[in-house]
């Protein structure tokens, strides 16, 4: 135990509010891989393996060292529903007011019953007249707020016996880190931000050594000066193009907003959504540099 401590931590994060601890993994292990085989929560599907048909999505929130908070809670989600559902007025005359039998009838004939069939029969019943308060589902959210424990940040190396998985959070520590003996010796080293990029180009090549550089604030800003913009490495697709969709933040006249508003379409066509929230500026560029045929910015 004190020499696994000595070599790193573990990795340790929520599900739902469920607290998980892993002391040794391999960072090649897929999300959607420990969900199923791991943990009760089975809701995310194995589709295209690619990220493209977003079967296998899950929400994530993560803590922005640059805002110095987390985003993209799912309670903050169910939290503006709940509160819009209590202020919306009542169905004006002539509305449709379905039951909870007649909106399951409605959608009976329709769905395959292994494909997430209650699920959906459950959102049909939330809109309807006579469905009870206990069954919308309200209580089923786990406690709001985030996990005391995962408050804490910290440099992490994390242990692991044959693929050992760097997070340093300040820019002198991946300057250390890449100049550090880790990297010479021949030993392969992979720098990681969104790794969305393997979920379309399957990667046969294992690396010896992995660094996370979605901590470090330097690589995650996005700075207009007079000479025009410069974008951190790790700042995410859709955070640039809603960078560049703001008038006031681009001011750069007729002529900038015209190149801003054209980057931005393009970037859209940049595989789906939920891949931009994760995938990066510069990793987008490395692709395109390593494989000449990936859709660049």
């Amino acid at each position: 135990m004190e020499e696994r401590q000595k070599k790193g931590g573990s990795l340790v994060f929520a599900v739902n509010g469920e607290r998980f601890e892993l002391p040794c993994i391999d960072p090649s292990t897929a999300l959607l891989q420990f969900l199923r085989s791991q943990t009760c929560f089975k809701s995310p599907k194995l589709g295209c393996g690619e990220g493209g048909c977003e079967a296998c999505v899950v929400l994530v929130s993560k803590y922005d060292p640059e805002l110095k908070k987390a985003l993209g809670t799912p309670v903050m989600v169910s939290t503006l529903f709940m509160k819009d559902k209590g202020n919306m007025p009542d169905p004006p005359p002539g509305f449709s007011k379905l039951t909870s039998s007649e909106a399951e009838k409605a959608i009976a004939g329709n769905l395959c019953r292994c494909t997430g069939y209650r699920p959906i029969a459950d959102a049909c019943n939330t809109f309807a007249a006579d469905i009870d308060i206990e069954d919308l589902g309200f209580n089923a959210f786990w406690k709001k707020g985030d996990s005391e424990f995962l408050k804490s940040e910290s440099t992490t190396n994390l242990d692991s016996s044959r693929y050992p998985w760097y997070t340093p959070v300040y820019i002198k520590d991946l300057q250390s880190l890449l100049n550090s003996n880790v990297t010479k010796n021949g030993t392969s080293f992979k720098l990681v931000v969104g790794n969305t990029g393997t979920g379309y180009y399957k990667e046969t090549q294992r690396y010896d050594h992995y660094s996370d550089l979605r901590h470090v604030p330097e690589l995650s800003i996005i700075k207009r000066d007079q000479t025009g913009i410069e974008v951190g490495a790790t700042v995410t697709i859709y955070t640039f193009i809603s960078f560049l969709k703001e008038e006031s933040k681009i001011n750069f006249g007729s002529y900038g907003k015209l190149v801003s508003n054209k980057l931005a379409y393009h970037m859209e066509k940049i595989a789906s959504p939920f891949v931009r929230n994760s995938a990066n500026v510069g990793g987008n560029l490395v692709f395109w540099h390593r494989r000449m045929v990936f859709l660049q910015i």
